[in-house]
């Protein structure tokens, strides 16, 4: 037997409300992991960025003691340099 149409309708709109009512459950679900996506996000900039600055501090000091040892690797070969020239020209 063929159901009326009034119930056909009237449980049609119940499915669409109950899909409409778990849609937006969904939303708010997906709402929140956005939000917290996006906090995890930056929180991980932020750790990427005192990282960069961690690492930049040590290339400096680094870079600033290459240049000292620069330095005194200069002093000690022009200071060999001379000396051997001052017993090469006094011999």
């Amino acid at each position: 037997m063929l159901k009326p149409k009034e119930e056909t309708a009237v449980s049609l709109e119940e499915r669409v409300s109950k899909i409409e009512g778990i849609l937006e459950q969904m939303d708010k679900r997906l709402g929140s992991i956005e939000t917290l996506y996006n906090k995890l996000d930056s929180k991980i900039d932020s750790i990427y960025n005192r990282l960069d600055s961690k690492i930049d501090s040590i290339y400096e000091k680094l870079d600033s003691r290459i240049a000292v040892s620069n330095r005194w690797m200069i002093g000690l070969m022009l200071g060999s340099w001379i000396t051997l020239m001052t017993a090469i020209f006094l011999k």
